[in-house]
């Protein structure tokens, strides 16, 4: 019987692939923020690499494994900032895969003495795949086992060119940004047809409010959210941090419950997320625990994500005098 499922799960996979398609998506998108927002891009000092890996739904057959590898470098000359991306997720039995390769750019301006903006641009090279040869055809059934001569007729790895930028308004204390993901709807298809990506809007935005200040070392509450859509998904993460430097804890609910449901009788819950993170200079490593609440609580085991930050900045020479200096972007860490 379990069998059974893993042939039906992969089928439906199957088809999906050729339908529309969601991004692989993160707990902690705040650390590598230009995935979130390619006007993220330069947001530090310096420099900053950073890795983050996860694990979604292990206990279901082919869960989610996502990866993603950035690199972004703050350009003082040019108020900006330039970096690159690679994101790479494997989901299903048939081990269908997605990868991007993406380089972005962003540029800063002062729009008085408390309020800064950012404007970003990314372009990138996507590739969808699956392993036909993993999947299982009710066809196969009573022709010997053969996979279909029409699936191996048509289908063909998927390159594409992916085109997105965002917007950001920041101050010492908060931000708000929005960004527009595949603006250029790129055909993915891996059946020869045409079957273009949907555009992928996010508004994201927060508020750091200080607790207290002990010895320059600040104490800081961070309230923050993030809406996205894309065809009919959407959701709606809402967080909290403590921030007390060197650690840092989160709370994340994710769901709309009162305002949508795919069905009559289901509510829109689908995780808590619970966040902790350790930073030092130069080095800061996250985990978290995403905790399902739907009615699949109790078929994923929910999600792991670890991420991991080296940040290359002379903090010798970086320092907040001068008025001609754009300010951090006051978002969480993770």
């Amino acid at each position: 019987m379990i069998k059974t499922y893993t042939y039906i799960f992969a089928l439906m996979f199957f088809v999906f692939t050729s339908a529309k398609a969601q991004d692989p998506q993160f707990s902690q998108f705040y650390v590598s923020s230009s995935y979130l927002n390619p006007a993220f891009a330069g947001e530090t000092k310096g420099g900053k690499i950073v890795l983050q890996d996860r694990l979604q739904w292990p206990s279901i057959p082919g869960a989610y494994k996502s990866f993603n590898c950035a690199y972004d470098q703050n350009l003082r000359r040019i108020n900006g900032g330039l970096g690159f991306i690679v994101t790479h997720s494997q989901a299903g039995p048939g081990g269908y895969q997605f990868t991007n390769f993406s380089a972005l750019y962003s540029h800063s301006i002062r729009l008085n003495e408390s309020w800064y903006a950012r404007a970003g641009f990314q372009i990138g090279e996507s590739i969808r795949d699956i392993n036909v040869n993993q999947l299982t055809f009710s066809s196969q059934l009573y022709n010997g086992g053969n996979i279909p001569n029409e699936v191996l007729q048509n289908y063909e790895k998927k390159y594409f060119l992916d085109l997105s930028s965002g917007v950001l308004i920041y101050s010492k204390k908060a931000w708000f940004g929005f960004a527009a993901h595949h603006l250029n709807k790129p055909n993915e298809s891996l059946l020869k047809d045409q079957s273009p990506l949907p555009i992928k809007y996010s508004l994201h935005g927060g508020l750091r409010y200080t607790l207290e200040k002990v010895k320059k070392e600040e104490r800081d509450l961070v309230f923050a959210f993030n809406y996205k859509t894309q065809a009919l998904f959407d959701q709606l993460d809402l967080g909290v941090y403590y921030d007390r430097k060197p650690i840092m804890f989160g709370l994340w609910y994710r769901g709309i419950p009162v305002f949508k449901s795919y069905q009559l009788g289901y509510t829109n819950n689908d995780a808590l997320i619970i966040m902790l993170g350790y930073s030092t200079k130069g080095f800061r490593v996250g985990y978290s625990y995403d905790l399902t609440i739907s009615k699949l609580y109790g078929n994923t085991l929910g999600a792991h994500e670890l991420s991991l930050v080296f940040e290359f900045v002379n903090y010798a020479k970086n320092t907040d005098s001068g008025k001609k200096r754009l300010k951090n972007i006051p978002c969480p860490s993770f």
